[in-house]
């Protein structure tokens, strides 16, 4: 029996191809995320969305994507665009972002809570 007939290796071979299909959706879910709010800063940009709480609704689910580059660098434009109108609301995010994704000097993520 080859290494190709081995039923080991038709199930690993299952097992890839399902994991690359599940990879694929989550970069189309990206891109769809990408698209969608990069609608949504640019009508803030525009003045169209000023509301302070659809705002953080926006760089909250933003801040969930911020290990995309294209997101991330959505989410900076919006807080500098915002942040002289809003400085409590870009402060607090920007604490969080730092908690979720940045490294310590260890190389770990700072998984402690952020006290207020």
């Amino acid at each position: 029996m080859t290494e190709e007939e081995r039923p080991e290796a038709k199930e690993q071979e299952a097992c890839f191809a399902a994991i690359r299909e599940i990879v694929q959706e989550i970069s189309r879910l990206m891109d769809a995320a990408y698209q969608q709010y990069s609608r949504l800063v640019e009508q803030v940009l525009n003045g169209r969305i000023t509301e302070e709480r659809e705002i953080e609704r926006i760089m909250d689910g933003l801040v969930d994507f911020g290990d995309d580059p294209r997101l991330l660098e959505l989410y900076k434009t919006l807080c500098r665009h915002v942040y002289y109108k809003y400085p409590a609301l870009v402060g607090e995010h920007t604490a969080l972002f730092r908690l979720q994704f940045e490294e310590t000097e260890d190389g770990d993520t700072d998984t402690e809570e952020v006290e207020t």
